[in-house]
């Protein structure tokens, strides 16, 4: 009987982590990620390169929403390369404890493999529908689930036949950015800003005819006066300096994708662990509201750097997957139970 249905490979570092993270009587929340690596290799045929690769899709946040591991230090981003792995540390998060007690039978299981997704390609693997979801429609009616369409850890969107994907048929989804507008500032100062005044010992020098170099430097962030689109989320696999760059690259007609609307006057990459993802396309026209910007939008969506085609297939009907679920965890609810108390916590 499935106690999980989460991939094996996963299942696999897991256990490897758990036990990086017994030494004797201690049990620390993290482990060196080199130790856990160890113990990875040696339980499956996975190289050192894909069981990092592995636990970072795990636990880093902008690659899961739900994550079943705890990564401490650099793991990368989507622009940026993790650190290597004798300069990071991991664990099991709640989540991952609850798989791992379900898996060996401490508890009752748990469909976390139709909430997570599995750990396959990108370009083929379901994202998961997301614990709360999958709880929601155990709940519900057993002949007509109700489940959203799967969510993506880096926020973007997702376009797919739900319906057809739900019945277990193969599907194309389009996985694309989210935005937002933003109204203009009509009173944006002029950019560069001019120079404040020398300082008087320097000014003095000039006075005396002396040549002497100066600069200055800005830190404010530039504003524009017309409004702004602001991408909030993006496809897997795309980084947010990525995609500002190659936005930028079509405004200056330095490539064969679309050409920027005019109005769109600069593209900039505010993203921050403050603010989280915020690729800011502005227009320079104050008299313009933020109804004006569905050619900004219509340009950003149509740009091949903004959305990736994927192939999505459920490995049974979901109708049918969650009447086996709703059948083992009647008989043992405990692991739905602890699953309850983790979602509401």
């Amino acid at each position: 009987m499935e106690r999980t249905g989460l991939d094996p490979a996963v299942l696999a570092a897991l256990d490897a982590v758990d036990a990086a993270c017994t030494w004797g009587s201690r049990r620390p929340a993290t482990a060196p990620t080199t130790r856990a690596l160890q113990h990875l290799t040696r339980r499956s045929p996975a190289s050192a390169d894909d069981g990092y690769a592995l636990l970072g899709r795990l636990g880093a946040a902008w690659q899961t929403r739900e994550p079943l591991l705890v990564c401490d230090g650099n793991w990368g981003s989507p622009d940026d390369d993790p650190a290597d792995p004798e300069h990071t540390r991991v664990g099991l998060s709640p989540l991952g404890r609850l798989a791992l007690d379900a898996e060996r039978g401490t508890c009752g299981p748990v469909p976390l493999g139709l909430a997570l997704g599995d750990a396959g390609s990108l370009d083929r693997r379901v994202p998961g529908f997301g614990t709360a979801a999958v709880l929601a429609a155990l709940d519900g009616p057993a002949s007509t689930p109700v489940l959203p369409a799967p969510e993506l850890a880096t926020g973007g969107t997702v376009d797919v036949d739900l319906a057809a994907l739900l019945a277990g048929e193969e599907v194309t989804a389009r996985l694309g950015c989210r935005t937002h507008r933003e109204p203009g500032d009509p009173d944006a100062p002029a950019w560069p800003p001019p120079p404040p005044p020398l300082p008087p010992e320097l000014q003095a020098r000039v006075d005396a005819g002396e040549q002497i170099s100066y600069a200055f430097v800005t830190h404010a962030p530039e504003s524009f006066p017309g409004p702004s689109l602001v991408v909030t989320g993006l496809p897997p696999g795309t980084g947010s300096s990525t995609l500002a760059w190659d936005l930028t690259g079509s405004r200056r007609s330095e490539r064969a994708e679309p050409a920027a609307p005019p109005a769109v006057v600069d593209v900039t990459d505010r993203t921050s662990t403050d603010v989280g993802t915020r690729v800011v396309i502005a227009t320079g026209d104050a008299s313009a509201a933020v109804d004006d910007l569905d050619d900004v939008e219509v340009w950003l969506h149509a740009h091949p750097a903004s959305h990736r085609l994927v192939t999505w297939q459920l490995p049974r009907p979901a109708v049918v997957e969650l009447a086996a679920w709703a059948e083992r965890t009647g008989a043992d609810p405990s692991g739905l139970e602890r699953l309850r108390a983790l979602v509401s916590a």
